[in-house]
């Protein structure tokens, strides 16, 4: 259900931008952008989106593992060529708190990912959705509620396991230097309830936009 939220959430936020982009257009302000189909439009401040772009952006947040909540940090590189954008996104969380006793439930998480996918991207902010591979580790004790035996809790461990994050990132970004946004994403392993869900506030720090003379 969660990948399906960033899906929706992408083209609603896509459509937000777009509407934005055309109040400004019908008052003469036009702002570059690369979306899905390479739009290319020159702007009344001679300045415009680069073909190249490149953000770097860490984060953290707050995620879940089979519903058992915890911190979470998110560091991702991402390379831009038009409208696609190629990812590396390293992510990582935990439980806090766990309490140390032998019932306490707790999860532990990380993912390596590459990823590609496509972007709309204008000159201060860019929307984004990606998918990929990664290799994950996850380590989680929970309770088993469907055992006949009370307060039974399931130790489950796997290192290295191929998975598939879903990626969303929305940044608004300075024209060049320095952003910050959302990157949220849905890990996605075997079984799929052990699939942990990140969201992030990230700093993001790039290079962009180009100047250009009309």
């Amino acid at each position: 259900m969660k990948k399906y939220s960033l899906i929706l959430l992408f083209f609603c936020t896509t459509g937000f931008l777009l509407k934005a982009q055309t109040k400004q257009d019908s008052a003469f302000q036009y702002d570059n952008r690369y979306g899905p189909f390479h739009q290319e439009l020159k702007d009344t401040t001679k300045r415009t989106v680069s073909e190249f772009g490149h953000y770097f952006s860490a984060g953290v947040g707050a995620g879940k593992e089979y519903g058992i909540g915890g911190a979470i940090s998110l560091i991702s590189y991402s390379f831009a060529f038009k409208s696609f954008l190629f990812s590396f996104t390293r992510g990582g969380g935990q439980t806090l708190f766990s309490g140390g006793g032998d019932n306490a439930v707790y999860y532990r998480a990380n993912y390596f990912g590459v990823l590609i996918g496509e972007s709309v991207r204008f000159k201060n902010a860019m929307i984004s959705l990606s998918a990929g591979v990664a290799s994950s580790n996850i380590e989680i004790r929970y309770q088993d509620v469907t055992s006949k035996t009370p307060n039974h809790y399931i130790d489950s461990v796997s290192r290295g396991i191929a998975s598939f994050p879903i990626e969303l990132k929305v940044f608004l970004l300075a024209r060049n230097g320095i952003g910050y946004g959302i990157h949220l994403s849905k890990n996605i392993v075997s079984p799929y309830k052990f699939s942990p869900f990140y969201f992030g506030v990230c700093i993001v720090f790039g290079k962009w936009n180009n100047s250009r003379k009309k």
